[in-house]
């Protein structure tokens, strides 16, 4: 089989519902170098279900929870023992600092907490998550993991809105084909540990990819990505590589 071929007639990517349904975040949080990747995946995990409860006054709001119902929702633990009380004081922790830097803000009404998200001045300071996408890792991860994971999709999808405003080709407009260092900035972290969140993303059918090699660079072999739900964007892209002579091969 061709390997570019490799997304056609797959049952999984049959399988994956038909939604065009995204959510917005806030691009000023990744050029916050006092933000960490946990920080950066929790807020947007908060923007993922205030986008399925709904709004107050106008605001995407999450409703009565706190930062032990969060725990209890990314964690997934199956009784409250052992250190818990650390982790949910971590959360707080994060939640004071989202809210000091002016991401989230939280208040009480009707005797409810609630989280509010901040407004987003325009179209061009967000980027936009894919609401299945979304649902793919935080019903398929706990912990950690989840909010890494997260912040990673996060930040490649904003790596493809500024490739788009720079590519003249159509088809390298839904694509990153930039070193994982790019990445990798966005959320605070190495190139090696975002390698392995997007090593889960693309396993998982979050994203799309093809590991090709380049000619005439230091670093030859590229991975090459874009939303799972773009992929056959992501084969034009590299087929129109190949016959410019961009692209060396594709080798996965």
């Amino acid at each position: 089989m061709d390997i570019l071929d490799k997304y056609n007639n797959d049952d999984k990517l049959t399988d994956l519902p038909k939604t065009n349904m995204t959510l917005a975040i806030d691009k000023k949080i990744f050029n916050d170098k006092n933000v960490s990747i946990d920080e950066i995946g929790l807020y947007a995990y908060l923007v993922f279900i205030s986008g399925r409860v709904g709004e107050y006054n106008g605001k995407r709001v999450v409703t009565n929870y706190k930062a032990l119902d969060l725990y209890k929702r990314i964690y997934k633990p199956k009784g409250l023992s052992g250190s818990y009380r650390k982790t949910v004081d971590n959360i707080e922790k994060m939640l004071r600092h989202l809210e000091e830097l002016g991401y989230i803000k939280r208040f009480t009404s009707m005797g409810y907490p609630i989280i509010a998200m901040s407004e987003i001045e325009d179209k061009q300071s967000s980027i936009l998550i894919n609401v299945v996408n979304a649902k793919i890792i935080t019903n398929g991860t706990s912990s950690r993991q989840t909010l890494k994971l997260l912040a990673t999709y996060a930040a490649l999808r904003l790596c493809i809105s500024e490739r788009r405003k720079r590519s003249k080709v159509d088809t390298g407009k839904k694509v990153f084909d930039m070193p994982l260092g790019h990445v990798a900035n966005y959320v605070n972290s190495d190139p090696r540990t975002v390698n392995r969140y997007l090593q889960w993303l693309r396993t998982n059918y979050v994203l799309a990819y093809f590991k090709v090699v380049l000619p005439q660079v230091d670093k030859p072999m590229r991975c090459v990505y874009s939303d799972i739900y773009d992929h056959k964007t992501l084969r034009e892209n590299v087929e129109y590589r190949l016959r410019k002579g961009y692209v060396k091969r594709v080798v996965e």
